[in-house]
């Protein structure tokens, strides 16, 4: 079984920046997006539960995993295979500054941002995820990001790429992941 969070709310996500592997801090509605999601974990699988905890090693990931960590009184892995997908060039650019530079670019397709020539390769990311998830031998918590954890519940639920990036992402979900179905808590 897997829990997979997005992080809460940064201040690039308030301000429409594409964050890829930059750090943002998480803003005070993200604080309490993570607090309602580790609630609603501690509900759930109660206080220290026999779990794992692992997150994404970036900013957002990290502040919204400890606050897990804190409420269901657990211990906090990293794994670099998490991390958010990378826009290259893109990275830090809000979608207004995009679609100013790059009129050409359709945004209401779900995979507009990936049109960077130097984008991280979906396939890359979904190696990277697939590896993660093939090493998980138990029930753990995933803290990610938002396309990152579209990928991660695509390849979980057997998607292919397009599929995988028309899956909504908001930043107060909890997706449990079992027996290759997916549900969203609340």
């Amino acid at each position: 079984m897997i829990w997979l969070l997005r992080h809460g709310e940064t201040e690039w996500n308030r301000d429409g920046r594409l964050q890829g592997r930059f750090d943002s801090p998480l803003t005070q509605r993200g604080v309490q997006q993570a607090q309602a999601m580790s609630d609603l974990l501690l509900r759930d699988l109660g206080m220290s539960p026999e779990i794992r905890l692992v997150a994404s090693p970036r900013a957002g990931a990290i502040a919204t995993a400890m606050i897990v960590a804190r409420t269901l009184n657990l211990d906090l892995e990293t794994d670099q295979r998490l991390v958010e997908i990378t826009m290259g060039a893109w990275d830090g650019m809000t979608r207004d500054e995009i679609a100013a530079a790059h009129p050409e670019i359709d945004r209401s397709q779900a995979d507009w941002h990936l049109g960077a020539p130097d984008c991280e390769k979906l396939s890359e990311v979904r190696a990277r995820i697939a590896s993660f998830l093939g090493e998980i031998d138990g029930p753990t918590i995933v803290v990610a990001h938002g396309l990152s954890g579209k990928i991660l519940r695509g390849v979980y639920l057997g998607l292919d790429d397009a599929a995988a990036l028309r899956l909504y992402e908001r930043q107060d979900a909890v997706f449990l992941l079992d027996q290759g179905t997916e549900q969203e808590l609340r």
